[in-house]
């Protein structure tokens, strides 16, 4: 396997919460190109994946390139419909072998009630609203290329996002 590892840890702050994320590289020299030709093609399909996500046809772009379901068409059309105007600006992506983490600053005008999580029951007021998100996910190699594997995960800094909103979400600092 790899001689030569180095660990980079990167450490996030989301509303509070300290987020730590580890990534070991490989810097042997005898296998670097091939993993470094793995770790480029992850970071363009990782890549890829946001910028079809955030196209404004992308029912169309994630059915076709990524095997989206009707099931997951309709119930992220809902997201889509609350910020139109999704746009996701990629901070960093760290490679560790096939799994990924990608760490990206959300940003969209609620222009429509999200009907779930900590935004239900909120009336949109056309209001831009910016959030980091953590993504941890897996990619899979088989005869047709890459793809996501069965792994995924989200942080989503939803109490920023709620701030943003004019959400009461913490109690008021008592002084």
């Amino acid at each position: 396997m790899f001689q030569k590892k180095y660990l980079q840890i990167i450490a996030v702050l989301l509303s509070g919460t300290l987020l730590i994320v580890a990534s070991y590289s490989c810097t042997d020299k005898c296998e670097y190109n091939e993993m470094g030709e793995l770790r480029g093609a992850i970071e363009k399909y990782s890549l890829d994946f946001i910028e079809d996500l955030t196209a404004s046809d992308w029912a169309e772009r994630c059915k076709a390139n990524y095997g989206w379901t009707d099931e997951w068409i309709t119930e992220y059309q809902v997201f889509r419909d609350a910020f139109p105007d999704l746009n996701i600006n990629v901070k960093r992506i760290l490679i560790d072998s096939m799994d990924v983490t990608m760490w990206g600053e959300v940003s969209g005008t609620h222009s429509k009630e999200f009907p779930k999580e900590e935004l239900k029951g909120h009336e949109p007021q056309g209001i831009k609203v910016a959030w980091n998100e953590v993504w941890y996910y897996n990619m899979v190699k088989d005869s047709t290329g890459l793809k996501f594997g069965e792994k995924m995960d989200m942080v989503i800094d939803g109490i920023t996002r709620m701030k943003q909103l004019g959400i009461k979400c913490l109690p008021e600092d008592e002084k």
